[in-house]
């Protein structure tokens, strides 16, 4: 067998671990391989990819997950991925994990039908090499960059060219980023989802004579309340997402494309804010009472 051991930092004595291991398997007949998590690269385009080292992740025969715990979000996607394809692992631990990150919010939405904007997903170190052809593979600027542990739309920006990227790399601070097409848009939608049922639903509007392309309500966007009965599709893809995630309270975010009219799902959130706008508790306040 051809095993990975995959591990999330690098140590001086790696080399001589992966020789013993692979001079105990010249009498199994297993050949180990060492890869470290801050290589993986997800391409979650369809279908969803996910190499090490250019080395397609289900090109293994087995993966042993060793200080998995130290980027759990990273290991759990792997992990879901693997058990999608059938691919064996060890501890079986890491695919029990359902770590509420962006990493893994990503893989299970798109795996479940839903249309997310094309993406990679890289560690920052290799972003100076491979930025340029991954944007290029999304069909070119404009791009987004976009931290996976960020909100409220912080440690997201807009690349019109590398040189943009160029500009802001001192800024970057996550380990982890999504490269994402642009989803050309004026306004996104905030769905707020409280059990089965959309009860608010949030239009919120950058200022047009701005740079800003963000569309977040702490970042200066307007907002307006419409009726969630004026939006059948789009609160039942919001419902399902949430259900997607197991979450009862979610803020769904949706963009519906100016290029095209096709409807994104950017974003499930746990927890959605309420500081803006106190009155959207009346409603969660009612779904409490309806199960208790």
């Amino acid at each position: 067998m051809k095993i990975l051991v995959l591990k999330a930092g690098r140590q001086p004595y790696d080399t001589d671990f992966i020789d013993y291991f692979n001079k105990y398997g010249q009498e199994t007949g297993n050949t180990y391989i060492i890869g470290y998590l801050d290589d993986v690269i997800f391409d979650f385009r369809d279908p969803i990819t996910v190499t090490i080292d250019g080395v397609n992740i289900l090109d293994y025969d087995f993966i042993y997950f060793r200080t998995w715990e130290k980027r759990p979000d990273i290991a759990s996607t792997l992990a879901k991925h693997l058990i999608k394809h059938s691919k064996k692992f060890a501890d079986s631990a890491v695919g029990l994990s359902n770590y509420g990150s962006k990493i893994h919010q990503h893989y299970l939405l798109i795996t479940n039908g839903l249309n997310l904007p094309a993406t990679f997903i890289i560690h920052k170190r290799l972003l100076d090499e491979n930025l340029e052809s991954h944007i290029q593979k999304l069909g070119g600027y404009p791009a987004v960059l976009k931290a996976t542990r960020g909100n409220e739309g912080k440690g997201v920006y807009l690349l019109n060219s590398f040189d943009d990227y160029v500009k802001i790399k001192e800024e970057l601070k996550d380990e982890y980023y999504f490269i994402q097409e642009l989803i050309p848009n004026d306004f996104d939608y905030r769905f707020v989802v409280f059990g089965e049922k959309v009860a608010v639903v949030k239009k919120r509007v950058r200022n047009k004579d701005s740079a800003e392309f963000r569309n977040n309500v702490s970042l200066g966007a307007e907002v307006e309340y419409l009726k969630p009965e004026d939006f059948p599709e789009i609160s039942e893809i919001a419902v399902k997402a949430a259900k997607v995630k197991n979450l009862q309270v979610a803020g769904v975010d949706v963009v519906v494309s100016n290029k095209n009219s096709k409807i994104y799902l950017f974003e499930v959130n746990p927890a959605p804010a309420f500081r803006h706008d106190f009155t959207v508790l009346k409603y969660l306040d009612e779904y409490f009472k309806s199960i208790s």
